[in-house]
């Protein structure tokens, strides 16, 4: 099957030894998008970190299927097929408890499935709610926005307007990251900006981030370059903040992007931790189920060097305890 990399891990390449008394439980993990994907790989390792845990009562064989909805099937029709070879997997392999990573294969996968089996998700930016699922044999950890320590900042601000950069084709990330936005944020003026390609996001860029009582939220998942005949990922469109914006604080919710291209600040979930809880939450499946959705701990990231540039240092200057990282 395409796409399909087989772990076998009878718990070696995750450092324990296999103990024929023990049982051995198989799971089947959908991934939405690659290996190499930062958030995704480290709810993965976070997940079989927390198997370690159970060693002496179980093994685990491990098969996952990679959906790649970030870089190459990123259409609906693409992801549908990819719904389709997904689906065939789970019942060719017939695992114990699925693990599903991230929003694309909880969608289209986890929660289309009618089974008795375990289902665990990590990492779906929309509340467990909105997904009406199939199985009633389902927990997992929300990637849940916290906006409490941003809210204590812009205090010190003269913020009162929030700008959304959005794409027109909002992906069910983008949807969960502007919906916890909307309803977090709502004491302020809230303004959604639809962006298709790299030229608007410039030419919005240019028109509200000329204000210092503007905050502009990165939201959009991908816009469309046509000089570069390519659709541009986040970080890219973040690299486009970083070049044309000289004024307004910025706020994505990828703490990587802090470091690279370098924008001002970050709030997100920590991905390890995600998938570590996640994988706590397959090993308890299986003595003692209960339906459980947890919210993980934000991390607030910021670039002290882009605060300075936008001229907002004094808040990390003056409020260094709310911060997790900087860059």
């Amino acid at each position: 099957m395409r796409r399909v990399l087989v772990l076998l891990l009878l718990f070696l390449l995750i450092g324990a030894k296999l103990d024929s008394k023990n049982t051995t439980i198989k799971i089947g993990i959908i991934n939405s998008y690659d290996f190499r994907y930062p958030c995704g790989r480290l709810q993965l390792l976070g997940f079989l970190d927390a198997l370690k845990t159970d060693y002496k009562y179980h093994n685990y064989l491990i098969e996952a299927y990679y959906m790649r909805a970030k870089t190459t099937n990123i259409t609906q029709a693409q992801l549908l097929e990819q719904q389709n070879y997904a689906l065939k997997f789970i019942k060719n392999i017939n695992p114990t408890i699925i693990y599903c990573v991230d929003d694309p294969a909880f969608y289209y996968v986890g929660c289309k499935l009618k089974t008795n089996k375990q289902i665990i998700f990590s990492g779906i930016n929309q509340p467990y709610s909105y997904y009406k699922c199939n199985s009633k044999n389902i927990s997992g950890v929300e990637e849940f926005i916290d906006y409490s320590k941003l809210k204590k900042l812009l205090r010190q601000t003269n913020i009162n307007t929030i700008i959304i950069f959005s794409s027109k084709s909002q992906s069910l990330t983008e949807k969960g990251y502007i919906l916890e936005t909307t309803t977090q944020l709502k004491d302020y003026k809230i303004i959604k900006v639809y962006n298709d390609s790299d030229k608007d996001i410039i030419n919005n860029i240019k028109k509200y981030c000329n204000d210092k009582s503007n905050l502009a939220i990165i939201a959009a998942q991908r816009v469309y370059s046509f000089d570069k005949r390519k659709y541009l990922n986040l970080a890219e469109i973040c690299r486009l903040f970083v070049e044309y914006n000289r004024t307004c604080l910025e706020v994505s919710g990828n703490p990587f992007f802090t470091k690279r291209p370098g924008i001002a600040l970050t709030i997100s979930p920590d991905f390890y931790r995600m998938g570590f809880e996640a994988g706590i939450l397959a090993i308890k499946s299986q003595t003692n189920y209960t339906h459980k959705i947890i919210k993980p701990k934000n991390i607030l990231t910021c670039n002290y060097k882009r605060l300075q540039e936008l001229g907002f240092e004094e808040l990390y200057l003056n409020n260094p305890q709310l911060f997790d990282k900087v860059r």
